[in-house]
């Protein structure tokens, strides 16, 4: 297992039999007597698996909800048959939190959440539904029923002659869709309504007032946050370290980005320290008060029901030193005092201070001893920002 998936078969003599290649938390490859590739139609989940020639050599055909056809084929070499889910031995899903049971169509257990219950949305008080009852737009990674299933639909404000979206924008439609395997279930609908258009600038810009913004909210005084993607200046010369677009078209996640948020304090960033904060209205899940020993810092895992108009979200503080989960202390923006910047480890070579603490803002409720890095992330530019 790595990363909550499993990544190769053994025998009883330990002997590697089966190897499995993700893209986030979707199966990619299976290397077994040689690659085949997976494929996925992204309606009614059904799968291909082909040789390096493009042969076809194993076929699952299932309907919308999961339920098998009499068009398969050679299921055996596919362990994951409906969406990222294995099945087992009993012919159910393992969807992480809860087991999901084609043959019904819904999860054989309800929702654990008591806060994902919306009174405007009488689709949440079916406690074992499935995607809200839309399997054909949507996907449940974890099993955990979410609310507000609005970003399938966007909207848009043309201002000035351009598009009011940018290419962090797409992004994060894209990261919140596709990357880490994970469904649009929960978020917002950030648009604003109008006629929509095409990203017209595909370069990455600096935004200094998001950047203040957010580090106004995590930060105390002379904190400086990396929310737009890009490094300080006089960290690896202000390099870009988000999201870009390789040369085959597709999006290629850094460190930062959509994925992660730093920030810094002294002058110049990195070489002192700053107060950390976290937005208040949470519920503290846990937190660990020291890492790797490279670290000066602990982390801090912090659930919110509902932040800045997202709803079930939770913040991953790592690298904070001095770290407190029961200070009293605020800063302007009204933040919760946790700590200081703690991170030294991993530093760049032309800058070996990089003192920083680490945010990931990811969808859903972490739990503690799973990996994150297949839960859908949300850009801090998105979720403060816009």
């Amino acid at each position: 297992m790595l990363g909550g998936q499993v990544i190769a078969e053994i025998d009883g003599n330990n002997v590697w039999q089966r190897g499995y290649v993700y893209a986030g938390s979707n199966l990619m490859a299976v290397q077994q007597g040689g690659v085949f590739w997976m494929h996925e139609d992204p309606v009614t989940k059904s799968k291909r698996t082909t040789d390096n020639s493009g042969n076809v050599v194993s076929a699952v055909e299932l309907d919308p909800w999961g339920a098998d056809t009499n068009r398969s084929g050679n299921q055996a070499f596919q362990p994951k048959k409906y969406t990222s889910y294995d099945r087992d031995g009993n012919g159910t899903d393992e969807a992480m939190f809860r087991r999901y049971n084609r043959k019904n169509s819904r999860f054989d257990q309800p929702d654990p959440y008591e806060g994902s219950y919306h009174l405007t949305d009488p689709q949440t008080f079916n406690r074992y539904a499935y995607t809200k009852n839309d399997p054909v737009n949507f996907v449940d990674p974890s099993g955990l029923l979410l609310a507000d299933l609005g970003l399938h639909t966007w909207t848009v404000t043309v201002k000035d002659g351009g598009s009011a979206i940018d290419d962090a924008y797409l992004r994060a439609i894209w990261d919140l869709y596709f990357h880490g395997g994970g469904g649009p279930i929960g978020g917002r609908e950030p648009g604003g309504g109008g006629d929509g258009g095409g990203p017209q600038n595909t370069t990455p810009q600096r935004n200094p007032q998001c950047d203040q913004k957010v580090a106004s909210i995590f930060g105390g005084n002379g904190a400086v946050s990396t929310a737009s993607g890009f490094e300080p200046s006089n960290i690896l010369n202000g390099a870009y370290r988000g999201d870009t677009t390789g040369d085959n078209g597709q999006p290629v996640y850094g460190h930062l980005g959509s994925r992660a948020m730093h920030l810094y304090g002294g002058d110049p960033p990195g070489s002192g320290t700053t107060d950390v904060y976290l937005p208040s209205g949470y519920t503290a899940l846990y937190g660990n008060p020291q890492t790797l020993p490279e670290y000066r810092g602990g982390s801090f895992v912090a659930f919110y029901p509902s932040l800045n108009g997202l709803h079930n979200v939770s913040i991953i503080a790592t690298h904070v030193a001095g770290f407190t989960g029961s200070s009293s202390d605020r800063n302007a923006a009204g933040s919760v005092y946790i700590g200081t910047t703690g991170g030294r480890g991993a530093s760049p070579t032309d800058n070996p201070n990089y003192i920083h603490s680490h945010f990931e803002l990811v969808q859903g409720r972490v739990v503690r001893g799973r990996s994150t890095t297949a839960m859908p992330h949300i850009s801090f530019a998105n979720a403060f920002c816009k």
